[in-house]
């Protein structure tokens, strides 16, 4: 990102510090909440919910699963790249902005899907019903804001200011009238539909218009991936109300469907701070490319983790039910066993993957050197290996000349 978006009065620093703090713990303690919620819920799911799980040959734990893997990677991803973010430009208007934006969304927006889940939120203690407030109040409205605003922080063009209204207005419906605007399946369903899909069908409109005509060629190469991210966005919200617009929310199984489709629907909003953190890595978006080559990895392989361990306990608690009629504590430890074996190699390729793609000077030079140190442990003669030295500085450092001196 470019730095249009200023910078922070010093006298305003303890302020604004403060209040990212605030955002900070709100968001972390309405994602702490909401995993001992989804937990409590899980334990004791409402007939609906039970009677289209056993329809569909699911279990409690599996429905529980489920729902953690579709939410732990959006409030992992945008809660470590906004921390990310704030932490290395602290000074800087539009990366605080972008760091509450990605926090408070991500906590936010990692939710149960199933409708009942309302009614356990509205009956939390106030530790938890304060910070998911907080986060609740902020969410769609700086989603908004930033969409209207990205990459400098200024509203171009002039209408996006409707579009950041409209989002303050969706986080003030969902706040005060949430068994209305989170009933997916209810009345109102549609009408919600439609207002999520203007504010980000006018978001798309306006970053468009943005890059013909308005951005500067380093924020054309910054905003392009944060276009296609919104793209796709807007294409996993409409794909899934398009097969969902036949299935009657009546029968307890369409209606779990539709909490299913709704929850892994929520991954689409993994491509915010990707979009950003690719913008960050490929074309220097506040300079802080190196924490965030960090927190892709890790986001990417939580992401890969989770995915993998939910989709172990689905099958192996399918095979021993099958095969035993009941279900086993071995599934669990199975599992955990599996993913302790995995962590280490995924852990090895996604690092390889992520250098290769964003950072392939640096993963060219690793390459050139791994290859230098080979040669180097089995050449014995001095002429060929000081030729090879010289080679080696020459592709990784590129200096203007190169001299070897040895000493006799």
């Amino acid at each position: 990102m470019s730095r249009g978006g200023g910078v922070i009065p010093l006298s305003w620093l303890p302020w604004i510090r403060t209040a990212w703090a605030l955002a900070a713990l709100a968001s972390l303690g309405t994602f702490v909440g909401t995993l001992l919620l989804t937990r409590q819920f899980a334990d004791n799911l409402p007939e609906r919910v039970a009677l289209g799980l056993t329809a569909l040959g699911w279990s409690h734990d599996a429905w529980f699963w489920f729902t953690i893997v579709t939410i732990a990677p959006l409030f992992t991803s945008g809660f470590v790249v906004g921390v990310a973010i704030f932490w290395l430009r602290p000074h800087d208007r539009m990366a605080f902005f972008t760091s509450v934006f990605l926090m408070t969304f991500a906590a936010s927006n990692s939710f149960s899907p199933a409708k009942e889940y309302l009614s356990v939120v509205a009956s939390a203690p106030l530790a938890f019903a304060i910070p998911n407030f907080l986060a609740g109040m902020l969410s769609f409205g700086l989603l908004a804001v930033f969409f209207a605003t990205f990459p400098d922080g200024q509203f171009a063009p002039r209408w996006m200011r409707w579009i950041a209204a409209e989002g303050f207005l969706l986080s003030l419906a969902w706040n005060l009238f949430p068994a209305i605007v989170g009933d997916f399946s209810g009345p109102y369903a549609n009408v919600v539909l439609v207002a999520v899909s203007v504010m980000f069908g006018g978001s798309l409109a306006g970053q468009v218009w943005r890059y013909r005509n308005y951005a500067t060629p380093v924020q054309k190469q910054q905003t392009k991936w944060f276009v296609f991210g919104l793209v796709l966005i807007v294409g996993f919200l409409l794909v899934p109300s398009v097969i969902l617009y036949g299935l009657d929310a009546a029968d307890p199984k369409a209606s779990v469907q539709i909490d299913l489709f709704v929850g892994a629907g929520n991954l689409a909003f993994l491509l915010l701070p990707i979009s950003i953190a690719i913008a960050i890595l490929r074309y220097r978006l506040w300079d802080i490319d190196i924490l965030i080559r960090k927190t892709l990895q890790y986001a990417l392989l939580t992401a890969l983790l989770a995915l993998a361990y939910f989709g172990s306990v689905v099958l192996l608690q399918s095979l021993f039910r099958s095969l035993t009629g009941g279900q086993s504590p071995a599934v669990v430890v199975i599992s955990t066993l599996l993913i302790a074996a995995l962590f280490t190699p995924l852990r090895r390729r996604v690092q390889e993957f992520i250098d290769r793609r964003f950072f392939r000077q640096k993963y060219d030079a690793q390459q050139v050197l791994a290859a230098f140190a080979i040669t180097a442990r089995d050449e014995t003669d001095l002429a060929a290996l000081t030729g090879e030295l010289q080679r080696v500085v020459q592709e990784t450092l590129q200096p203007e000349g190169i001299s070897i001196w040895l000493r006799k």
